[in-house]
């Protein structure tokens, strides 16, 4: 089965592609050295996340990927260090849908995520588009934007 591209990053360094793939009715996310061309570690991704966006911290220790849930995976160890599941769970009034881009801090210590909430109030109904700031350590939630229907990428 041919697997499909989803999302490639390149680590700061320049030494490792990241790249996210479709694979049928899985998904995985495998890490490159860019000098030989030879896969170094592959992440199988055997839940219902699909990522749509991955990105690697400036220091290169940490990989983000969002999608139907936002992931930290320890590069080093290949652990998941945190996670978020996203989906059609409702938060208040509000659906949380999907995560589509990401972006560290220079810093590395926040990750900006994009994602796509549905309201369904009154005669405000729709998606909006909100903005998270997660701490790269935990996932806590340190600040959030709500955009409204225009937000299409994220960036510092």
């Amino acid at each position: 089965m041919r697997r499909r591209l989803q999302s490639l990053a390149l680590s700061p360094d320049g030494t490792k592609i990241a790249t996210a793939h479709e694979d049928g009715n899985s998904y995985s996310i495998c890490l490159w050295d860019v000098q030989s061309g030879r896969e170094t570690r592959r992440f199988e991704l055997k839940s219902a996340f699909s990522p749509t966006a991955i990105v690697i911290s400036p220091d290169g220790k940490f990989l983000a990927g969002v999608g139907s849930g936002v992931y930290i995976w320890d590069l080093h160890s290949g652990k998941v260090r945190w996670r978020i599941t996203l989906g059609d769970g409702n938060v208040g009034n509000l659906a949380i849908r999907w995560a589509s881009s990401a972006v560290f801090s220079p810093n590395g210590k926040m990750l900006a995520v994009r994602a796509s909430r549905h309201v369904g109030i009154g005669l405000r109904k729709g998606n909006l588009e909100t903005i998270y700031f997660l701490e790269t350590a935990t996932g806590r939630e340190r600040a959030r934007f709500d955009g409204g229907e225009s937000v299409s990428s994220v960036a510092f």
